[in-house]
């Protein structure tokens, strides 16, 4: 099975050294970590092989919703974790030994600026802030106790979509919990293209319309169905678990 490092122990011992002394020892450990691919995918329901003859964006636009499953799910394999493809677990970087955890303190911009300081002080430059949506028009509608925004963000910029000077990217995977931190130290890898495929070849069973009825089993070639694939296999690899920190921002 394939492996890649995985940095555990980061201490900085450099120093000043008179000429001829022994100089200091820093710590850099270091450990193998198995890795497995997971496969995600989906499909569509059967779709009339005439409508993709009489409509010609449909194709593409099938493509287009397919493509952004997998991105929501890639996203959630990468946070939350899921399976390989023999089966096993794969960890989401919310189950990564030696992950920081930073408790709410007083509000979410405390807690957030709390959990950047640290990283400072560990020699991590946090490059991105990920909440979810619901999370972020907080962040963009808070106001003090005079009504006056508390962030400065513009109607419309895309500037203003940071706090300290750090971008705020979106993910619906994240509830109740932003995640900060040096994104690069997270390696994602692909392998193969994703795939767009359709077929004609299976039996789909179509889920019965009461409740106590049975389903229907549908030929899709004797039908005129198809049925449309989205595919990617991919894993992500956490190389310094100490460089995200999870933020509790909310009591």
């Amino acid at each position: 099975m394939a492996s890649y490092l995985r940095q555990t122990t980061r201490e900085n011992n450099a120093a000043t050294v008179a000429g001829g002394a022994k100089k200091p020892t820093s710590r850099y450990e270091l450990e193998s970590v198995p890795w497995e691919l997971s496969t995600i995918a989906h499909l569509t329901e059967p779709i009339r092989e005439q409508w993709l003859q009489d409509f010609g964006q449909l194709e593409p636009w099938l493509s287009v919703e397919l493509a952004y499953g997998l991105t929501e799910a890639l996203q959630d394999l990468m946070i939350n974790g899921g399976e390989t493809e023999s089966g096993a677990t794969a960890r989401g970087l919310d189950a990564v030994p030696g992950t920081n955890m930073q408790p709410f303190v007083g509000n979410m911009f405390r807690s957030i600026r709390l959990a950047l300081g640290d990283l400072e002080i560990a020699g991590v430059l946090a490059n991105g802030i990920a909440l979810h949506s619901d999370d972020r028009t907080e962040v963009e509608l808070a106001e003090d106790t005079n009504d006056c925004p508390l962030t400065t963000s513009l109607l419309g910029d895309a500037r203003g979509r940071f706090l300290w000077n750090v971008p705020i990217v979106v993910s619906p995977q994240i509830e109740s919990t932003a995640w900060v931190g040096d994104w690069k130290s997270i390696l994602g890898r692909r392998r193969g293209p994703v795939e767009m495929t359709m077929t004609d070849k299976g039996v789909y069973e179509q889920p019965a319309a009461e409740p106590d009825g049975e389903p229907t089993l549908l030929d899709l070639y004797e039908r005129n169905l198809l049925r449309a694939r989205g595919e990617t296999r991919a894993v992500f690899q956490f190389l310094q678990p100490a460089s995200p920190t999870r933020v509790n921002i909310a009591e």
